[in-house]
């Protein structure tokens, strides 16, 4: 019943409007993020660099209907976080450098990925 309420309430066009806007706002914003630090992450190597858009983006969205559907607090914002990002970038940068010569482009781009899901982990 709470529920309800809160959204027929939320959905007033004084509340509705200001509400959007932001939200397109911090959407934008979010998206322009996670593509540049996915291409951040795989500058080193431009074949990979859509893959790291992919990968920002995919975990944007995890990121931002987890923290929206978990979280009690209503205005809070989710997204991608930079520091990490830049520390990943070393990291495959590093490697990409030591493996240039080893193994397939995939085999190298799988390396690459698992370096990326454990360090997260």
């Amino acid at each position: 019943m709470f529920l309800i309420r809160h959204l027929q309430k939320e959905l007033q066009p004084q509340n509705l409007i200001p509400n959007v806007i932001s939200g397109l706002l911090s959407g934008v914003l979010n998206i322009t993020l996670a593509i540049s630090l996915g291409i951040l992450i795989f500058a080193s190597d431009p074949h990979y660099q859509s893959v790291g858009i992919g990968m920002g983006l995919f975990s944007n969205l995890v990121t931002g209907l987890g923290i929206g559907f978990t979280s009690s607090y209503a205005p809070l914002l989710a997204g991608v976080s930079d520091t990490p990002a830049i520390i990943l970038a070393t990291v495959v940068a590093s490697m990409a450098a030591t493996m240039a010569t080893e193994g397939t482009e995939q085999d190298r781009l799988l390396t690459l990925l698992a370096a990326i899901a454990l360090s997260q982990g």
